[in-house]
């Protein structure tokens, strides 16, 4: 027993000071607090200061010979009357932050904080009890004793002080580096708006999607035309294991997955390494986790942001705009919910402003003149798929994606190649692009097919039904080929 009492006054001590200092540097938190714990707000702040001041003045009076037995007293009545507030509290199931210890403390009140007051209140009552006289000031006649014990309590405190406004910088710091972290990733994605990679700018609707791999977390790699092979259209949503709000949406994943069962197959698709993926996104969707090479088919359907999705039909082609944000995609997945059948396109986004209503319509019956001879009719069109491109002499765009089309190689077998005209003959003939050229005066079936501006396209399939939305312009024009017509692609231009 001859060490207990020095070691339960230094702990003691030690823990009203720290206990004082930070309630003092972090006194609106404690106010409010105090107010939680049944203080009436009025006086909560007045309670407080009360409070300050008492461990303050424990801690202080702990330390000499004269006062210590009658500040271990204290000590203990103060902890029965800070157990009692949290018994109640966790009684009542009512859990404010604690705050005992300022910021060092700010965890909801429960379990541990009964388990430390009562922890506490044993050690004041023990020293109150078992009390053996000791001071670290040998007399208070010793002047220079008292001077010494007085400095080294107040270095304590300013060392403690030191040390919860480094843990307070230190939280502040965190929180700065976590917003400066989320702003650089928000500001990457303005950049790419600013760029033009926005969520609009994917592959326009019937557009055949690249046959590209991706890889399952087991290993096994599938191309993405292989999936919609299986009888369902497939639900891309792209996901990043960087991305804030994608872990957000995850949670949602296994419940979409089986309630889309037998209507759509929903993969995610990310980047990076496996079990990256997995912390990220958690293991119940290790089945439905994909990873593409880098970003190769984010590239390629020009679906930059995350998270963001994209339908693909049985056909594989693009069946529906792209949507970007966790509560789009929730909508979008709500909307297929409620379909008995999942359609051969979905309108969503703003894209109904430029679908054709001419979609899902077989082309009427028609004959024009080719321009280099001979009859072009509906039966040419017939069992290959075809992008039609209304083009004009007189539209400045027109001419100016010329240079591009006279690159262009086509091979019927992938895309065959018809663009309807009008205008000067001769002058068609000196485009270069005369071989594809098909004379539609007033352009009447151009809008058979829902095409009503200049240049714009729409992909037919074998069946000689429309099976894209009417694009216009020619970067467009030239996403809605799929690329088919690149250099390399199929044949020389004829």
């Amino acid at each position: 027993m001859d060490y207990l009492t020095p070691l339960l006054i230094i702990a003691l001590s030690a823990v009203f000071l720290t206990s004082a200092i930070a309630k003092l540097l972090d006194f609106e938190a404690s106010k409010k607090s105090a107010a939680e714990f049944g203080v009436p707000v009025f006086v909560a702040g007045a309670a407080m200061s009360i409070l300050i001041v008492l461990e303050f003045s424990i801690a202080l009076l702990l330390l000499f010979g004269s006062t210590n037995r009658a500040a271990a007293l204290a000590a203990t009545f103060l902890l029965f009357v800070f157990l009692i507030a949290t018994a109640r509290l966790v009684i009542l199931g009512k859990s404010p932050d604690c705050r005992c210890f300022g910021q060092l403390s700010d965890e909801p009140v429960g379990k541990s904080s009964l388990v430390r007051n009562a922890v506490l209140l044993i050690m004041a009552g023990v020293l109150f009890v078992f009390y053996r006289e000791f001071s670290f000031v040998e007399g208070t006649e010793d002047v220079k004793t008292m001077i010494l014990t007085l400095s080294g309590f107040g270095l304590s405190a300013l060392l403690i002080t030191s040390m919860l406004i480094a843990f307070e910088l230190r939280s502040k710091f965190g929180a700065v580096d976590e917003r400066l972290q989320k702003i650089e990733k928000y500001s990457t994605l303005l950049q790419m708006h600013v760029e033009g990679a926005d969520p609009g700018n994917s592959l326009p609707v019937g557009t055949l999607v690249p046959d590209l791999t991706i890889t399952s977390l087991s290993g096994e790699a599938v191309g993405i035309r292989e999936l919609t092979r299986e009888g369902l259209p497939v639900l891309l949503i792209f996901v990043g294991p960087d991305c804030i709000p994608c872990e957000k949406l995850a949670v949602d994943f296994p419940a979409w997955a089986e309630s889309l069962s037998g209507k759509v197959r929903l993969i995610v698709l990310s980047s990076g390494d496996a079990e990256v993926n997995i912390d990220k996104f958690g293991e119940q969707n290790r089945e439905l986790l994909y990873l593409q090479n880098g970003e190769s088919v984010s590239a390629a359907l020009k679906t930059k942001w995350s998270p963001a999705a994209v339908v693909v039909g049985t056909n594989s082609r693009v069946a529906s705009g792209p949507v970007a944000g966790d509560t789009a995609i929730a909508r979008l997945v709500d909307e297929i919910e409620k379909m008995e059948s999942l359609p051969d396109i979905l309108f969503v986004g703003e894209e109904l402003d430029t679908m054709s209503d001419r979609f899902g319509t077989e082309v009427p019956d028609f004959e024009l003149p080719r321009l280099e001879g001979g009859v072009f009719a509906k039966s040419d069109l017939e069992g290959m798929t075809t992008m039609v491109v209304f083009w004009s002499l007189t539209c400045q765009f027109c001419t100016e994606m010329l240079d591009e089309m006279l690159s262009w190689h086509v091979h019927p077998e992938n895309l065959n190649l018809v663009i309807l005209a009008d205008g000067d003959e001769t002058k068609l003939r000196e485009t270069g692009i005369g071989a594809y050229i098909v004379v539609d005066r007033e352009y009447k079936v151009g809008g058979t097919m829902g095409m009503f501006g200049t240049p714009s396209a729409v992909i037919i399939d074998d069946s000689v039904t429309v099976v894209s939305e009417t694009v216009q312009g020619g970067p467009q024009i030239g996403l809605l080929s799929g690329g088919a017509f690149e250099i390399g692609a199929g044949h020389e231009h004829r």
